[in-house]
């Protein structure tokens, strides 16, 4: 009996430790990525994705939209190993930025998203930081080459196609 409650302990503690121990955002792994001209909505996923899939994480992506305006979904991405987590998501507007920006919204949002700029993070175990910063330097070394602009704060919004 004492070891089937070690075998459930020990396999529970497996499962659940890094939703317990992953820590805030650093702001130091978190980068604003802007897609190139003529690029595909949405392809930006893939690459991330690629990209992750060779540094080990396990990567899922969608978009997803309201029904109030279905024309301007959000795309989103989430990577996991069992020490890092990487977010990645369209950025998202406010009204006036995206009027700004030549995106038409309908008079009842209140806010948009840019598909062509991204809000990447990279998140791990607290007392693993080094992982997190690893796999950030990494990507992003891999998004610059790939002819993907980069930036710690926003870029200023190209046009909506």
């Amino acid at each position: 009996m004492v070891a089937l409650w070690i075998l459930f302990a020990a396999g529970s503690a497996y499962l659940t430790w890094p939703l317990l121990f992953l820590g805030p955002d650093n702001p130091n792994t978190s980068i604003y990525v802007q897609v190139p001209r003529g690029q595909a909505v949405g392809a930006f996923n893939r690459k991330l994705a690629a990209i992750l899939q060779k540094q080990g994480l396990y990567p899922n992506s969608n978009s997803i939209s309201s029904p109030e305006d279905p024309q301007n979904p959000a795309y989103v991405l989430e990577a996991q190993s069992v020490f890092t987590r990487v977010w990645s998501q369209t950025l998202p507007l406010s009204r006036d930025e995206a009027l700004a920006c030549g995106y038409k919204i309908s008079r009842e949002n209140f806010t948009a998203n840019d598909e062509r700029q991204y809000v990447v993070a990279v998140t791990s175990i607290p007392f693993l930081s080094g992982r997190a910063q690893s796999t950030f330097g990494n990507l992003k070394q891999q998004l610059i080459r790939s002819g993907y602009g980069v930036s710690s704060t926003p870029l200023p919004c190209q046009p909506a196609a």
